[in-house]
């Protein structure tokens, strides 16, 4: 039986009992649940009873993988026993310098998935998964890419991902369980999430495959040169826009259509279904990658200069 006692009970200074290894590109924020339970605590309990500071459930009130600070970095390193890197390497803080020039929990980061955190509940579906995946898993865990927001399908098993449970809709909140429950149940209904049908499509995986290049390698092909990954990201941000946002641009062929926005605003691509979500990166990948394809579309859409790099970082000169 899992415990929920924490009253009185003070273990800020003793190290975690049993501190299971992290699995590969696991993210910190299902790390953590698995430690828990791994010593037969609900999570809340544990980490209010482990960390001081960070107590009411702190913790979990925040988006952990990206807010992490560093003295929680160095507690959960003295706990686990791993390395502050090792513990670093599983926060969306790792893609800093090649995704964005600073991710914090200050404002959305482009190109991560919100949570949208009420309390230590998640109302926007940004922790993706692929049921497949938790299925296969021999010890089910969420992975840093499901984050990310252009990874929109699993690459071993050519499907879209999930960001909410299909019975009752709710989004998935790790912190949270089912009657004692691990995290591959819906927390709300109990559903076995591992046991989802999912029609396994020939989804186009091309942009996918590529935009993890870049942001593993550091670097990508803009526009027929090689530019640091930063200033791909930022132009391929921009493109997004010029697609999905700016009024009465015309699609870029007639295989990539969506619906104009409701939401017009920096956090547009939370509420964007994934499969249009899907689309937009095809498109904006086929547009960074051909300084042809790029040109032939502002022309057909009278798109000037000053409008390509407007709110951009850098010189696109």
């Amino acid at each position: 039986m899992i415990s929920h006692v924490t009253k009185f009970i003070n273990l800020n200074d003793k190290e975690f009992i049993i501190h299971p290894q992290p699995q590969q590109n696991e993210l910190l924020s299902s790390w953590l649940v698995r430690v828990a339970r791994a010593n037969n605590v609900a999570t809340t309990s544990f980490t209010n009873m482990h960390f001081k500071e960070f107590q009411k459930n702190i913790l979990w009130q925040r988006d952990l993988d990206i807010w992490c600070p560093e003295s929680l970095l160095e507690k959960l390193s003295h706990k686990s026993h791993l390395s502050k890197h090792q513990i670093f390497d599983m926060t969306l803080k790792s893609y800093e310098g090649k995704l964005r020039h600073k991710i914090h929990g200050k404002n959305r980061t482009h190109f991560i998935q919100s949570l949208g955190n009420y309390a230590h509940i998640k109302r926007n579906g940004g922790l993706r998964f692929c049921p497949l995946c938790l299925a296969n898993d021999s010890i089910p865990y969420f992975r840093k890419e499901w984050r990310l927001s252009f990874y929109t399908a699993c690459l071993e098993h050519k499907c879209f991902l999930l960001n909410r449970c299909p019975n009752c809709n709710s989004p998935l909140t790790l912190s949270k369980s089912y009657q004692e429950k691990d995290f591959s149940f819906c927390y709300k209904c109990g559903i076995d999430l591992k046991k989802i049908n999912i029609i396994q499509e020939d989804c186009e995986l091309e942009a996918i495959i590529a935009l993890m290049n870049v942001l593993n390698n550091g670097y990508g092909n803009k526009l027929g040169q090689a530019v640091p990954s930063i200033e791909y990201f930022d132009f391929l941000k921009q493109i997004n826009k010029m697609i999905y946002l700016w009024e009465n641009t015309r699609e870029i062929s007639e295989q990539i259509l969506f619906s104009k926005p409701i939401i017009k605003n920096a956090g547009y691509e939370d509420f964007i279904p994934i499969i249009e979500q899907h689309l937009l990166y095809i498109a904006s990948y086929r547009l960074i990658s051909s300084h042809t394809t790029f040109q032939q579309f502002i022309q057909t859409n009278n798109i000037l200069n000053c409008h390509i790099n407007k709110d951009m970082p850098v010189n696109l000169d």
